[in-house]
């Protein structure tokens, strides 16, 4: 049987705490940096993303608003999240307006006009109202008070099929 000498055997641990400190050393601390790369690649691509989808322009911009048969004629319906009115003529026909009052200086949007069907006279199914300026327009957008500034009208195209669809300014 081989006995160690002292010396040997404080040799031996010496070499086994040497080695033990070496592998604690190369143990991983948790971290690693191709973990934080790929993260912050990950974060990036989904940054781009929503970006992209927030500036790509979808479809042409333009709104469905049905048939000219959905409206009876005199009627007025707002399509708020579109800022515009669909104003149905007394003879079938439909105008889109602009809510955007025509009083505010370009590029300001802070004044709307409303349509109040409390202030229609005469058979008339109610009239557009300018808060800010005090201003009434008839159902097709003309001004009846003010400084005779009409609301602006936007294009309603038909289809083959007789669908109406509006382009809003907004």
């Amino acid at each position: 049987m081989a006995t160690l000498r002292r010396e040997d055997a404080t040799a031996i641990e010496e070499g086994d705490a040497v080695a033990g400190s070496q592998a604690q050393e190369a143990e991983p601390t948790g971290v690693r940096s191709g973990c934080l790369v790929a993260l912050g690649l990950v974060a990036l691509g989904a940054a781009f993303v929503v970006l992209v989808m927030w500036l790509w322009p979808s479809g042409d911009g333009q709104v469905d608003i049905g048939r000219a048969g959905d409206y009876r004629p005199g009627s007025v319906v707002y399509h708020s999240s579109d800022g515009f009115f669909v104003a149905t003529q007394p003879d079938g026909s439909v105008l889109a307006l602009s809510d955007i009052d025509p009083h505010n200086p370009p590029g300001r949007r802070s004044c709307r006009v409303t349509f109040r069907p409390d202030l229609g006279v005469a058979g008339e199914t109610g009239r557009f109202f300018d808060s800010c300026t005090g201003s009434l327009y008839d159902i097709g957008g003309q001004a009846l008070s003010g400084d005779g500034l009409d609301l602006e009208p936007l294009p309603v195209q038909r289809d083959e099929e007789g669908n109406l669809r509006v382009k809003p300014t907004r």
